[in-house]
């Protein structure tokens, strides 16, 4: 992971300043399953758990860039306590594509005891590559049991539910 944070604060004649900050940031994760032995993947192997498959296994790379911009306290409103966030992140990911997030908070502090906080985002949080690309095959006599990696070509050709 590589990133670059900037922040400045700038007085715009609010009771608070501007508080103005942006970024970038890079990022490489790697995932990898290895496949079990031949005797692990033999019949239901050691304690019924059957080692990975060869079509299991594999390495994973996934690279993330991404730009940010947050700005804080950015109100000329005569509410004294109130303080505003405005945030929006742009993230490009190698493996499945782009993802803009933007987030507006309000924040007030009605008393010393009392306070109260708002949010209002597009939130979208990226799967693991453990989460995309799992899959372990279980083979007997009788059945066989694939949980399909969810971005595999086998669970895209899956027609999705309706209701």
């Amino acid at each position: 992971t590589n990133n670059l944070d900037v922040s400045r604060e700038f007085d715009i004649g609010t009771k608070a300043p501007l508080s103005v900050a942006f970024g970038f940031e890079q990022r490489t994760d790697t995932y990898e399953i290895g496949a079990g032995d031949a005797t692990s993947r033999y019949k239901k192997g050691a304690r019924s758990f059957p080692g990975f498959s060869l079509t299991d296994a594999g390495e994973r790379l996934r690279t993330n860039i991404a730009g940010y911009v947050d700005m804080v306290d950015m109100t000329a409103s005569p509410i004294e306590n109130l303080k505003l966030d405005a945030a929006a992140r742009v993230e490009q990911y190698s493996d499945f594509g782009n993802a803009t997030v933007s987030e507006l908070t309000a924040h007030d502090d009605f008393t010393k005891e009392f306070a109260l906080r708002g949010t209002v985002r597009n939130g979208f949080i990226a799967p693991t590559l453990a989460e995309e690309y799992y899959s372990a095959t279980n083979v007997s006599p009788f059945s066989a049991f694939v949980p399909l990696a969810p971005n595999s070509p086998g669970a895209k050709r899956i027609p999705l539910m309706k209701s």
